[in-house]
């Protein structure tokens, strides 16, 4: 995969990532799309390749990206999917606590 591509495909991951975790939009879309897109760069991490003109011509050559970010893109990735697990089973996002309007005024449950 052409490093470009790679840096694309991480910024679309960065991005799908944000929308699930921070702002909650459309969680079964996002967390499916946030873990295919890191499952995809950490499996194509050890193949990064870029173009490189040298003389006139196009060679192209290895782009390391280390194992530490392969592993690192991993984790996203195994979080985005469980996150769209718990999408689907219930558990995320977790309820929101009672507002403090709902809340008996004394505190001590009795309505005043």
């Amino acid at each position: 995969m052409l490093q470009s591509y790679w840096f694309a495909l991480a910024v679309f991951a960065a991005g799908s990532t944000y929308l699930w975790a921070f702002r909650s939009d459309r969680l079964v879309l996002t967390t499916a799309f946030s873990a295919s897109a890191w499952a995809v760069l950490a499996l194509s991490g050890g193949s990064v390749t870029r173009k490189v003109v040298d003389g006139g011509s196009t060679v192209t050559v290895e782009a390391p990206t280390g194992d530490a970010l392969q592993l690192f893109v991993a984790g996203l990735a195994l979080l985005s999917l469980l996150a769209h697990v718990l999408v689907q089973i219930g558990g995320y996002p977790p309820e929101q606590a009672r507002s403090p309007d709902a809340a008996p005024k004394s505190g001590l449950g009795f309505d005043d």
